[in-house]
């Protein structure tokens, strides 16, 4: 390591309103040593910022809807949230509002207990009903995935003319659905208890 370099420095930026939400579609930018270092535009309100060197200056700046935000960090600083106390995205906002922003969720958390409830009231299913479970979860796990924020990215291939490929939510439900072993045949036959061996006395 060069003389005077030390090890890397992560700094977390996050932007929120008046009531402490993230803003979406925040642009982030900073600047290493009065330079300009790297940015991030239309964001979900979240910028992490990775430097070689944690003793380089650095100067964060914050765009929204024209209005221009700007801190300069200290050294042993690791996250700073800019506030924007005149915006608020979601405004007197009710319980029906918000579930109607997450009925996906909701929907997925439906279908993971309903699949829970089948695999008890199936204890020992048969190759049908673990079919029918795996569908099941696998459709509540791809719901709920459309609320994950981030790319998820599944490559299946099944021989060599076949193949599926799926991103985000799509992608849950095909490693749920794909990648969870079949119940074998001794998990979906019925379990029988060993009788105790009997024995007869010789005269």
């Amino acid at each position: 390591m060069p003389e005077g370099v030390e090890f890397q420095r992560t700094v977390d930026i996050r932007v929120r309103d008046a009531a402490g939400e993230l803003i979406k579609g925040a642009n982030i930018t900073w600047k290493v040593a009065g330079e300009d270092y790297g940015g991030a535009s239309n964001t979900e309100g979240f910028a992490r910022i990775t430097l070689i060197n944690c003793r380089d200056p650095l100067e964060v700046i914050v765009e929204y809807e024209g209005r221009e935000q700007r801190q300069l960090l200290a050294a042993d600083q690791e996250d700073f949230t800019f506030h924007y106390p005149e915006v608020t995205l979601y405004p007197n906002q009710s319980w029906g509002d918000i579930l109607k922003k997450h009925v996906p969720v909701i929907i997925g958390v439906g279908f993971i207990l309903l699949s829970v409830v089948l695999a008890f009231v199936f204890g020992n299913p048969t190759p049908l009903q673990h079919r029918i479970i795996l569908v099941v979860i696998a459709l509540g796990g791809g719901a709920f995935g459309t609320e994950i924020s981030g790319m998820l990215k599944a490559d299946l291939k099944f021989g060599q003319k076949v193949a599926i490929s799926a991103t985000g939510a799509a992608a849950v439900f095909v490693i749920l659905f794909f990648f969870v072993p079949a119940p074998t045949e001794s998990a979906s036959s019925p379990v029988t208890t060993p009788t105790a061996p009997t024995t007869e006395r010789v005269q």
